[in-house]
């Protein structure tokens, strides 16, 4: 069947449209067998075809696995120190606000006098 230019295309449907993509990537029949026998036009089933293709190499890549590295992060002593007292001293609400601890370090001192007096070891 030979579609002039400005043709009526009847719609098809989702499924339809599915069913002619698997078929011209079985490629048991040509696209134009198929553009043929279902009315439809070579570039329509080429179009379907490659939105079909895209879904299939879109389903099929391999995914970013959870253990690939994001970013490195130089951890020296002073982070550390920061990062210890404020996990000690501070909380978060569940609003994200900061409250204070009353935690209390060896021999009743706060954790900041404690780390104060170890930082300039």
């Amino acid at each position: 069947m030979d579609r002039g230019v400005g043709a009526a295309v009847r719609p098809l449907s989702e499924s339809d449209r599915k069913d002619l993509a698997i078929q011209a990537l079985a490629g048991s029949e040509t696209v134009s067998d198929l553009a043929a026998r279902h009315g439809m036009s070579r570039k329509f089933v080429y179009q379907q075809t490659h939105k079909a293709r895209a879904a299939l190499d879109d389903a099929f890549s391999p995914a970013t696995p959870d253990a690939e590295v994001l970013f490195e992060l130089a951890v020296t002593k002073t982070w550390l120190r920061q990062v210890i007292v404020g996990r000690f001293c501070c909380s978060f609400d569940t609003a994200g606000e900061v409250s204070g601890l009353s935690w209390r370090g060896s021999g009743g001192r706060s954790a900041t006098a404690e780390w104060e007096r170890d930082r300039y070891r």
